[in-house]
């Protein structure tokens, strides 16, 4: 039924093929039967916003990440590859085009490239960057964290001793 007759008191008439709604005896909607549980909406039945959400296409939003380019373009795509599952490729953009309105273009490619180079796949790792600062804050290189040497002792045995 129309999103506007929410919390509404109706009436429904269901026969074997059709199911009927009426408010204030007019009826504002009919439906054909759905044989398996369910729903069945008309697009004219949701609210303005709803009908855009479900107009979105795979093809919408990788166009979007295309435009958007650089990191955000890649953690699309390796998205895509990882889970191979348009729905939740499909969610992920949408995910991340809010955090794009909510942090910035250039704070979400930031976060976009740490998370590759963490080779996370999830908006939740970016989301987490970016509410953490992490995007802004310097990288530190593996190499650069094992600098220094073990010390001498004679309980620390070296990669030989276990040939």
């Amino acid at each position: 039924m129309p999103y506007t007759l929410v919390g509404a008191k109706v009436n429904i008439k269901a026969t074997r093929d059709t199911v009927m709604v009426f408010h204030r005896d007019r009826r504002v909607a009919t439906h054909p039967r759905v044989g398996e549980p369910g729903c069945s909406t008309l697009r004219e039945h949701q609210p303005a916003a709803h009908q855009a959400y479900s107009q979105d296409t795979s093809a919408t939003l990788v166009a979007w990440a295309d435009q958007q380019g650089g990191a955000i373009h890649r953690f699309v795509q390796h998205h895509i590859d990882r889970h191979r599952r348009p729905a939740l490729s499909l969610q992920a953009c949408r995910g991340l085009q809010r955090l794009g309105r909510e942090y910035g273009p250039e704070r979400l490619q930031a976060a976009c490239e740490r998370a590759l180079r963490a080779h996370a796949a999830s908006v939740s790792s970016v989301r987490s960057i970016l509410k953490r600062g992490l995007d802004t804050a310097p990288t530190v290189s593996p190499e650069a964290a094992n600098d220094d040497p073990l010390p001498a002792h004679e309980n620390v045995r070296g990669a030989h001793y276990y040939i």
